[in-house]
């Protein structure tokens, strides 16, 4: 909860200070589906008791989507040991819709490479649902773009194989950690006809303006 906020971060929260100082309006509620990354910020800085920041997208019907940083460092009141903390926000939308504006160009650019080379490429977000599906890949498994972009991977993995993926996949988003990144394997992968392709698969990692 709020105990102070200036005229000019009232401003830049696009907020009143009575909205703000209610005991039902804090960093969770604005945060929103944001909160729990912004959360684990503020714990490692109270654990380490160094500054923090964190840029938070805040997004209201009717208002343009607004990005703001968040930064300050903890302070232990000194009488019951509570955690405080002094900082200051700064509005930086124009900062972040330029970078993804050249994110997006560059995905565009990447797209239209891919889209070209010979090899198979498949495109994947951090739920595996594949998001890219170029026409060497249709060629090789049978699948059109269409059917297969918005679909699990396990559309092509093999039963035997799926659990293998799901741990690997959970993994790697829960500590980074992966041995594949970056190295050739070869595997086999599910036709759309049912019998299985011998391929060396390639994985590697790509930030897009939406996701990894």
């Amino acid at each position: 909860t709020f105990t102070y906020v200036s005229p000019r971060a009232l401003d830049v929260l696009g907020v009143s200070a009575t909205a703000l100082m209610s005991d039902n309006l804090s960093f969770q509620t604005m945060a929103g589906d944001q909160w729990p990354p912004l959360r684990e910020s503020l714990r490692q800085a109270a654990r380490a008791q160094t500054p923090f920041e964190h840029v938070l997208r805040i997004d209201r019907p009717q208002q343009k989507t607004r990005w703001l940083l968040l930064a300050g460092r903890p302070q232990t009141h000194q009488t019951n040991n509570a955690e405080r903390w002094s900082g200051f926000v700064q509005d930086v939308t124009a900062r972040e819709e330029l970078a993804l504006a050249q994110l997006a160009m560059s995905e565009l650019q990447l797209s239209t490479l891919l889209n070209t080379v010979g090899d198979a490429i498949i495109g994947s977000d951090e739920n595996s649902v594949i998001t890219h599906w170029n026409p060497s890949a249709e060629k090789l498994l049978g699948w059109s773009a269409g059917q297969a972009i918005g679909a699990h991977l396990h559309l092509i993995i093999p039963d035997r194989h799926r659990a293998g993926h799901i741990d690997g996949m959970r993994h790697h988003l829960l500590t980074g950690e992966t041995r594949i990144i970056g190295r050739p394997v070869e595997l086999p992968a599910l036709h759309a006809d049912g019998h299985e392709v011998p391929v060396e698969l390639v994985i590697n990692r790509v930030q897009t303006v939406d996701t990894v």
